[in-house]
């Protein structure tokens, strides 16, 4: 429903070849070409970021070797001409129509995705550490403290050298897309190194009829709730929740666990009657109640952001949305809901995973997140952009932390030439002490985890009980 929306909306957007020129510090900026409106989300992060609140998006490939010059340029090149929005910048109306910019109607608003012309090559950087997984691990933590340059485009690409491999660290703004569909541009790059895994014949599921009524009156339900958000109370001070009114540092810390089993995750979670999602929420909520417990004491529930995809899912509608982010259109599909994960210390692993399955299905159920979005789009047309950004960010401040699950390829790829044996992501968190993203990838699960380093005092202690609590849910004898 969404999508069709989108693309109506999307498609009304012509290519626009006005010339935008700009002037900067008496400095003047490469004239680039406007073709398209900024989105609402894209809008979003921009302010976000003008206001020092990163929410970019890293990505880390593991690599035997470092690709030649040459292949990863033609990589690169390939990239921002199969993807404009990875040529460009965005482009805000600016004096004093900008500043009454809620004033205008929103065919009348001027803010603009702009071509951008550089060399390719402009946005990698290299760099040498030594081996072993906390190097890797600390050079990214000083990735999501660095700033990416705004005229310089909303994406990089780190070639970074250790003795026995290589990792290529992509940090891309969230702006220009959201996981699922810059995880399609990124694959789109790569080639198959193994063969897909062919997936069983499933039977078609019959569609469910749908009563209007039902729809209507979960949707006044789902407003209801949402229009408490400012009355919302805040979590409990807890060792992963920033302190109300306390002022973030920049220091970020990253980790990622080792390489779970996929294989015995789907095995687990058709015995235990659930899915994939269900079990790595049990574990990551086992974990945090048992790092609360050591540090301190564990609240009987908190709340997490967790992402949720508005696209449709199957194959051929992906494609069509792959279709429209290759015209600069249909970047960010998606919006988040607020679950609540049972972190107290007296609840058991089993009943963990069951409240977690419950709640899940609850609110995957519910047209909340799809509600959500469109609120803020309504809001967006009545006060602007700048009272959207602020009325979430006052929301979220009440939360714990944020959680996503992204499902990435089942079998083993290669980008400019050189097979990736490893992957896995992290978004930064920017407003929030912990942050939690789920990638799998040729058979593995890889749990990563940023954190806010003034907050979460022991991030490898969180990955290690995650380790822990995930392979008891999928022991066989469990």
């Amino acid at each position: 429903m969404l999508q069709d929306a989108g693309a109506a909306a999307a498609t009304s957007v012509a290519l626009d070849d006005v010339e935008l020129d700009q002037q900067k510090g008496g400095e003047k900026i490469t004239t680039g070409k406007a073709f398209g409106k900024l989105p609402l989300l894209s809008e979003s992060f921009m302010k976000l970021r003008k206001k020092n609140i990163s929410s970019d998006i890293h990505a880390l490939f593991t690599l035997n070797k470092a690709p030649s010059q040459s292949a990863l340029r033609k990589t690169l090149t390939n990239l921002i001409e199969t993807f404009p929005l990875f040529s460009s910048r965005p482009h805000f109306q600016s004096g004093l129509l900008g500043f009454w910019d809620f004033l205008r109607p929103s065919f009348l608003r001027r803010n603009r995705w702009k071509y951008n012309e550089d060399d390719v090559m402009n946005h990698v950087k290299r760099a040498e550490i030594e081996d072993g997984k906390e190097n890797i691990e600390d050079y990214i933590s000083k990735c999501m403290m660095d700033e990416m340059p705004e005229r310089g485009g909303l994406w990089e690409v780190h070639v970074v050298q250790a003795a026995s491999c290589c990792y290529m660290v992509w940090r891309i703004s969230h702006a220009i897309g959201d996981g699922v569909i810059l995880t399609k541009a990124l694959l789109a790059l790569c080639e198959e190194v193994t063969a897909p895994t062919k997936k069983s014949s499933a039977k078609k599921r019959k569609k469910k009829r749908i009563n209007p009524f039902s729809v209507a009156f979960d949707g006044a339900k789902s407003v209801l709730k949402l229009s408490a958000l400012p009355n919302m109370p805040g979590d409990a001070k807890t060792p992963v929740r920033v302190s109300s009114g306390k002022q973030l540092t920049c220091q970020k810390m990253f980790r990622f666990s080792n390489a779970l089993s996929l294989a015995e995750a789907k095995a687990a979670a058709k015995r235990r009657c659930c899915t994939i999602n269900d079990i790595i929420t049990a574990a990551v909520s086992e974990a945090i109640s048992k790092y609360c417990a050591e540090e301190g004491k564990a609240p009987r529930n908190m709340r997490m952001l967790t992402v949720t995809n508005l696209r449709a899912l199957s194959a051929k509608k992906l494609e069509n949305e792959v279709a429209k982010f290759k015209l600069g259109m249909g970047s960010n599909a998606f919006s988040y809901f607020f679950l609540r994960i049972p972190t107290g210390d007296d609840i058991s692993l089993e009943k963990r995973l069951a409240i977690c399955k419950a709640r899940l299905n609850k609110l995957k159920a519910s047209p909340e997140a799809l509600v959500l979005l469109k609120m803020n789009e309504s809001l967006r047309s009545l006060f602007g952009l700048r009272f959207v950004v602020n009325f979430n960010k006052f929301a979220l401040s009440k939360i714990t932390g944020y959680f996503s699950n992204l499902p990435g390829p089942s079998h083993q790829l290669s980008i400019a030439g050189e097979p990736i044996i490893g992957m896995c992501n992290a978004v930064v968190p920017s407003m929030f002490g912990i942050g939690v993203s789920i990638l799998s990838y040729n058979g593995s699960i890889v749990i990563s985890l940023s954190s806010e380093a003034s907050v979460v005092k022991n991030p490898r202690r969180l990955i290690e009980l995650s380790e822990i609590a995930f392979k008891k849910l999928i022991a066989v004898d469990s």
